[in-house]
């Protein structure tokens, strides 16, 4: 009886320690469900898809594509209605829009703006000569020891007038004035020093009498000075 005890107590003992061995230890991580030893979050994490890498190659290849795809074979391109600008600019920007990749819209508003750019050049070195002319040369003028002083002054603007007239035609009167260039004091002592030496000569072939084209070119030409 004490044999038959004591086996049966070695065939619980060895029956538990198999049973133990069996059941795996909860503080160890599950070796056989994960056999690579990772955690499920960064076995989770390496499989996936970062949020935008598939929409940011999606959208760079979107737009290589557009790019390459953009210039037309041949730009269609008309210069502004009263242009500023030579016909030669269509060509050039046409080469720089083909090398830009610009669509035939773009081009055409780049010609514009090279049309308005020049525009806006010339209207404000027109602005800036008739402030000059009527500001600077004017007053300049007005105080030449020669040719200056008011009385004295007005007198010469009717000779230069004339001799504008009479040597130019009144078409050169004209663009003079439109120039914004008629107060120079360059242009206005040239012109008085030859209505005198004209009038030296007609004085000497007996001719001193002006038409009115000479008083309409002295109207047209220094307005202020021939006020009453």
């Amino acid at each position: 009886m004490s044999e038959t005890s004591t086996t049966a107590a070695n065939d619980n003992t060895n029956a538990a320690a198999a049973t133990n061995q069996q059941q795996p230890d909860p503080a160890k991580p599950n070796e056989s469900a994960n056999p690579t030893g990772t955690s499920g979050a960064e076995a989770k994490t390496s499989t996936e898809t970062k949020p935008g890498e598939t929409k940011t190659e999606t959208t760079k290849t979107t737009e290589t594509k557009t790019q390459e795809t953009t210039a037309p074979e041949k730009y269609e391109l008309k210069l502004p209605e009263n242009a500023l600008i030579k016909a030669d600019q269509i060509e050039k920007v046409s080469a720089f829009a083909k090398q830009n990749n610009l669509t035939n819209d773009q081009a055409q508003a780049l010609l514009n703006q090279r049309n308005e750019g020049v525009a806006d050049y010339l209207a404000s070195e027109k602005a800036r000569i008739a402030e000059l002319n009527d500001k600077g040369w004017a007053q300049e003028l007005l105080k030449d020891k020669e040719f200056g002083g008011e009385e004295n002054l007005k007198k010469n603007g009717e000779l230069a007038a004339q001799a504008a007239t009479e040597w130019f035609g009144e078409e050169f009167v004209t663009l003079i004035k439109q120039m914004g260039i008629n107060h120079h004091p360059l242009l206005f002592k040239g012109l008085v020093r030859l209505a005198k030496a004209s009038e030296s000569d007609r004085l000497v072939h007996g001719n001193t009498q002006s038409n009115g084209a000479e008083k309409r070119a002295a109207d047209i030409m220094y307005p202020t000075m021939n006020q009453n």
